[in-house]
């Protein structure tokens, strides 16, 4: 099947200097919907794909693609004066309709699964771009607690939060914030590694990443240890030295 899909991502010429506030702005918001996409896909992986560039060109008069490896690349229809008149609601829409009309496309050539990307789609349309992803839930050992994680994004920060429910309340802590790293956003992998400790402690145990972030019922509030050490906030740079293809 090769490389799961890893990104979507949107190559559009920009008018203003690199690292300047409109530019920023712009690829926050180019990269913030192309990360909500792709993981409402729910880890759908199109066959022999691991990356979809979609590459500006305007006027587009046919939809021109070509694959090198797993690298898909398709010539989208991208209207600055346009783009640029509309609120943020209106550049969101904008982009992720440039997103599926590319996938129709590439369906259409490739003979993808056409019903991941309208479903995918219609979710962040009825969430009206609301970035909330939730964990399963997983029971503690003694059966009588709950805890999941869920990842909340703006187009510039991701929050990850633990949520305990025992008897009848469901606690919500906030265990780290930080710089929205889209599509390799290094939340996504801590959350795999979520569990229950013991009877007390829910949150993420990360042996290889040598980070634990939970929240102890027993003490009553949130504990942060890095390398064995309790600290008051993550080293990211150390962090980045043991978790791969980590975006700060």
């Amino acid at each position: 099947m090769g490389a799961p899909l890893d990104d979507i991502t949107f190559h559009i010429h920009s008018p203003y200097a690199n690292n300047s506030p409109e530019y920023r702005e712009q690829t926050s918001l180019q990269n913030f919907v192309g990360d909500l996409y792709l993981q409402k896909m729910r880890g759908y992986k199109p066959p022999h794909t691991g990356r979809i560039n979609l590459l500006s060109s305007n006027p587009v008069t046919t939809y021109s693609f070509w694959k090198i490896g797993s690298i898909v690349s398709i010539l989208i229809d991208f209207n600055r004066d346009l783009y640029e008149s509309l609120d943020e609601y209106g550049r969101c829409r904008y982009l992720l309709d440039i997103i599926q009309t590319a996938m129709f496309q590439l369906t259409e050539a490739y003979n993808w699964d056409w019903s991941v990307f309208e479903r995918a789609y219609q979710e962040i349309l009825d969430s009206n771009f609301a970035f909330k992803l939730d964990t399963p839930s997983k029971k503690s050992r003694d059966g009588k607690k709950a805890g999941w994680l869920s990842i909340e994004k703006t187009k510039t920060v991701t929050t990850v939060y633990a949520h305990v429910q025992y008897e009848s309340t469901i606690l919500k802590v906030r265990l780290l914030e930080k710089e929205n790293g889209w599509w390799y956003d290094y939340a996504y992998l801590l959350a795999k590694h979520a569990k229950w400790k013991d009877g007390e402690r829910f949150g993420v145990f990360y042996v290889e990443g040598a980070l634990e972030i939970y929240y102890s019922l027993a003490h009553n509030r949130l504990f942060l240890l890095q390398e064995g050490e309790e600290v008051q906030a993550i080293d990211y740079e150390k962090l980045s030295r043991r978790v791969p293809r980590v975006h700060l």
